[in-house]
């Protein structure tokens, strides 16, 4: 897979993988009057994938390494920080539940894991209504939303698990 992977995008030598557009707004006001897409090619415009033997790793150890790409700002990195401890450890069930989903998409059984999704779109949306008017810390919301990931993987599973897959 990752011979495959490497194949598609790190292709130097093809111009068209290495293609993009920068954008020229012109604004009146707070009114957009025109845009204009100039062609662009560099080395830097390719699309790039983590090894998730390593990268994702790091992240989630040093978040800083993620988000020194987009600011410098200590705030967005302690934030970053915050939520990459108390959401990070989620992903895989997110991952899985969201794996599952698109196998029961293609089974045509997508009725678990879309209950699944909403009740992870519930919790976050009334959990994070109770936890704003309580004026809870941030950290707390980045909690509730790796526990809502976890509910909606494992709820995936369980659906998946206990569906009718025969005719």
């Amino acid at each position: 897979m990752e011979w495959a992977l490497r194949f598609v995008f790190d292709q130097t030598f093809r111009t068209a993988t290495m293609e993009s557009a920068l954008p020229e707004m012109t604004f009146e006001g707070n009114r957009l009057v025109q845009i204009a897409l100039h062609p662009y090619v560099g080395p830097d415009t390719q699309p790039n994938f983590l090894d998730p033997a390593t990268d994702e790793l790091l992240i989630a150890l040093d978040p800083a390494l993620w988000v020194s790409l987009f600011t410098a700002d200590p705030g967005v990195t302690a934030a970053a920080h915050s939520y990459f401890h108390w959401a990070g450890p989620a992903f895989a069930f997110f991952g899985m539940g969201v794996s599952l989903y698109f196998s029961s998409q293609g089974a045509a059984r997508v009725g678990g894991p879309v209950l699944a999704s909403t009740a992870r779109l519930l919790i976050v949306a009334i959990g994070g209504i109770g936890l704003m008017m309580a004026q809870a810390p941030a950290w707390t919301l980045f909690a509730l939303v790796g526990g809502a990931m976890i509910v909606f993987g494992l709820s995936t599973a369980a659906s998946v698990a206990f569906a009718r897959w025969g005719k």
